[in-house]
Parts: C-alpha cells; sequence; structure tokens
C-alpha cells in the first residue's frame, strides 16, 4: 500500500536493501470488531471497547486483511466502510480559495502564487489520472523549485507527488499527482476540493526560499468523504484514532493502517513509540500529519527481517503508544499509551 508522506517515502527508499525474495505475512479473514457510526458529529460516535484475546496474524505467502467490519483488502476500503462517518469538506479560514476545472478540455487557469518574479498557476484537476496540472513562470535569475506542504482532499490528509523545477527566465509545467489507493483508504470518490501550501526553494541547494498562503481550490466534484470505521483505540482532546485493517501488499513488512482524526484546534504529527508484537520490542515506521479538523489514514508499518531476526512468525498482539506533536518546536502535547489493536 501506497500512501506515505514525503518524508515517509525517503525513509522507505532508504530501506531498498531489503528487497529480493521474502516470505510475505497474511492476516487472518476473521473480522476484527468495529464500532458503526451513524452521525457526522463526533459526540453522536459510538465506541467498541472488545477486545479478542491472543489473535494471530500468520507469516506465510496468501494475502488476505483484517479490517474493521467486513474483511478487505486495502483496495477495498471505501466499500468496507458501509457505516462509516460521511464528512463535508472545510477550508481553513485563511486559505485562499478559487475554482478550477475538472476538464482538461476547458481548462479555466487559477494564479495561486507569485513571488519574486514566479508566477504559479493551477490549470486544470484531471479526474482520470488524479492530477493537478501547473504551469510557472520563473522571471529571476535564479533556478527555483516549487513543492506542497499540508496536502489534502476533502477533509482527508494526502500524500501526493508533486515537485516542480523552474530555471532562471523560463516557463515550466508539471503535475501533483494523488494515489488511486489513498483516496480509496480515506473514502474518497472524487476530488471536490484539494487543499495545500506551496513551498519555494532555491534550485540549487533546496533551501527554503518563501512559503505561500495556504490554497484550496474547488473542482466542482463532490467534497464528500467517508472516515473508515474500525475498531476505537484512542479518543482524547479532540483526537481519534482507529484500527481500520491492515496490508500485506508492502515489499517490507506488514502495514497496521490506522485512521487518525484531528479536532484539537491545532495541527498536529504523530509518530509511534514502545511498539510490542508477542511483548518483543519492535520498531516500526510511523510517521503522520494531520491538521486540524482532517483525519488521516496512515500505516504503521512491521518490517520482514526485524521480525524474522527476533524469531517472530506469527503476530499475536500488537501495542504500542502515539505520541502527538506540536509541529512547530516538536514538544510532546499528549501521548495516547498502550493501543492495542484486536487483530482477530
Amino acid at each position: 500500500m501506497k500512501k506515505k508522506t514525503i518524508s515517509i517515502l525517503c525513509s522507505l527508499a532508504l530501506l531498498s536493501v531489503f528487497g529480493g525474495c521474502r516470505q510475505e505475512p497474511t492476516v487472518s479473514k476473521d473480522s476484527a470488531p468495529t464500532e458503526t457510526v451513524e452521525s457526522d458529529t463526533e459526540s453522536d460516535r459510538i465506541s467498541d471497547d472488545s477486545v479478542a484475546n491472543e489473535p494471530t496474524v500468520s507469516l506465510e505467502a496468501d494475502t488476505d486483511n483484517a479490517s474493521g467490519g467486513d474483511s478487505a483488502s486495502s483496495d477495498d476500503f471505501s466499500d468496507a466502510g458501509a457505516g462509516d462517518t460521511q464528512v463535508s469538506d472545510t477550508r481553513p479560514e485563511d486559505a485562499f480559495t478559487c475554482s478550477i476545472s475538472a476538464d482538461p478540455s476547458s481548462a479555466d487557469p487559477q494564479t495561486i502564487l507569485t513571488w519574486e518574479g514566479l508566477t504559479l498557476t493551477a490549470d486544470y484537476w484531471d479526474p482520470e489520472t488524479l492530477s493537478l496540472h501547473f504551469s510557472a513562470e520563473n522571471t529571476s535569475d535564479t533556478p527555483l523549485t516549487i513543492q506542497a506542504s499540508g496536502c489534502w482532499v476533502n477533509n482527508s490528509m494526502q500524500s501526493p507527488d508533486f515537485s516542480l523545477s523552474v530555471e532562471a527566465d523560463a516557463s515550466a509545467q508539471g503535475s501533483m499527482t494523488f494515489s488511486q489507493d489513498g483516496f480509496s483508504e480515506s473514502g474518497i470518490t472524487e476530488a471536490g476540493r484539494i487543499g495545500f501550501t506551496p513551498v519555494v526553494l532555491d534550485g540549487m541547494n533546496y533551501s527554503t526560499l518563501y512559503t505561500g498562503e495556504a490554497v484550496a481550490l474547488d473542482t466542482g466534484l463532490s467534497r464528500e468523504a467517508s472516515i473508515p470505521a474500525g475498531q476505537l483505540l484512542a479518543e482524547q482532546e479532540g483526537i481519534r484514532i482507529s484500527f481500520v485493517g491492515s496490508s500485506d501488499s508492502s515489499l517490507w513488512g506488514t502495514d497496521f493502517l490506522l485512521c487518525i482524526e484531528n479536532h484539537s484546534g491545532q495541527n498536529l504529527s504523530f509518530e509511534a513509540a514502545d511498539t510490542q508484537v508477542n511483548d518483543t520490542a519492535v520498531e516500526p515506521l510511523f510517521s503522520a500529519a494531520v491538521d486540524d479538523g482532517k483525519y488521516s489514514v496512515v500505516s504503521l508499518s512491521l518490517f520482514f527481517d526485524e521480525l524474522k531476526n527476533k524469531q517472530i512468525s506469527q503476530i499475536r498482539t500488537l501495542s504500542f503508544s502515539i505520541r502527538v506533536l506540536d509541529p512547530t518546536d516538536y514538544h510532546t502535547v499528549l501521548t495516547l499509551e498502550n493501543l492495542s489493536p484486536s487483530l482477530s
């Protein structure tokens, strides 16, 4: 499953040495207990506190997935969430908002950034390729690179592929491309509103030169999304974390999918701590940034090689803590301890 932030993707690239023939894990088809959410408001949600004893994830060649509700693969989360919460997209109060075409044949370009001779224009959204197309003109004498932070679609944080380089006194075109897996896992069927903050880098040393105003682009398509239902693991101070399933499609390990909802009143970052498999300490890959009023489906990934080295052939139990951080200075705001999803 491929849905990572840029920093996660960089970390995963460093782990390519683990390639080659692997013994791939599977997840039991017996479903984990789930919560059914029938209200759009957080106070109306119903939590499921039931926990199974000694469930097992076997490390074998088949690839089944355990998820909240009916068993579903990582490609089926939008179907598995029949009781998921429907949310309508909102935007930050200070975001610059404009409308763009969702028809490539009738583009209506909108200028979304001007700075020091650089102009960035959003041209159109292509729903077939899940790509947002841009044009850039750089009249300065410095090569520049444009990237984006805090990307979201219909209130769901996403990690698109985007980096647009423009030589000095030149023009360029590029696209921000989103993952179909990321859309499916997040319950997104159409990109009705796309948000991000443009960031301008020096094209030579990639230092940050300028951070633009937050942008929200309306495509005219549906802005609704379905927050995946699953096992509620924690709900505190406006933060809600649920276990929504697992995937064995990763090249290097098993992904346990968590849905993080942030209604704390501030943007937050999240990291895992004190992770144990079968009461043995392990080092997972996990990192998330979730803006206030948004949610994100994120993978907590365990690696085949580490499990093998620690003689773990079956994942019977999983427990971990989540540290909640202020992204401005990375001090710990809150620690959610001893989260233990039922894997049966």
